[in-house]
């Protein structure tokens, strides 16, 4: 990790491509807090992104940044090379559901409820390092990127989806024996004139 630490340090201002999976989460939505204070408010979502944020490290994956009420999560950069990305990715966003599911028992809220969306994509994407000669950040851009937030936006309350793209990553280098899938209606990205294939994913048990 510290050598690829060095050596992304040694990247100029841009990147490289790789084939990443990339995964979006809302973990609560700011209309369920409107009768909160602010600090009450960013409490309550530093408590859910940080679920959020550890299932990532559980799973391989790298936070790439926070956004507000969401998290970005990628598998496969320089940082955390793997093969089976999609595969992590997945159980990535099926451990959130277990956890936020058990934060709402916790908490004691209804039965019902279902707070997250998750949407991923998998495909090439540029990674490098973004901003100026003094402070720099690495970070991933690209169709990849903008598609896998597509999907994240375009799922409703409680629900995990990810493309075709995906789904053949998982086929390929993956274990499906713990998962099951059901097909969606296909989304069209920003700018796009091809829907994309998209399937919802569920515990094989579940």
């Amino acid at each position: 990790m510290v050598d690829q630490i060095h050596e992304i340090s040694q990247l100029d201002l841009g990147g490289v491509r790789r084939e990443v999976t990339c995964l979006f989460a809302e973990v609560r939505p700011l209309s369920s807090m409107k009768e909160n204070a602010p600090k009450e408010i960013m409490d309550i979502l530093n408590e859910y992104l940080g679920i959020a944020a550890d299932c990532v490290a559980e799973t391989g994956g790298i936070v790439d940044k926070f956004m507000g009420n969401e998290i970005m999560a990628i598998w496969n950069t320089q940082l955390n090379r793997i093969d089976n990305h999609a595969e992590k990715a997945i159980q990535c966003a099926l451990l959130m559901r277990d956890r936020f599911h058990q934060l709402y028992l916790d908490k004691g809220l209804a039965d019902d409820t279902r707070w997250y969306r998750i949407g991923m994509h998998t495909g090439a994407a540029t990674l490098g390092n973004v901003g100026s000669t003094n402070r720099r950040d690495f970070t991933a851009i690209g169709d990849t990127i903008n598609l896998s937030k597509r999907l994240e936006e375009n799922t409703t309350a409680g629900q995990i989806i990810l493309s075709e793209d995906t789904y053949k990553q998982l086929q390929s280098n993956g274990d499906q024996s713990g998962f099951r899938f059901e097909d969606s209606p296909p989304i069209l990205g920003k700018g796009k004139s091809t829907a994309t294939q998209v399937y919802e994913v569920f515990r094989a048990d579940g």
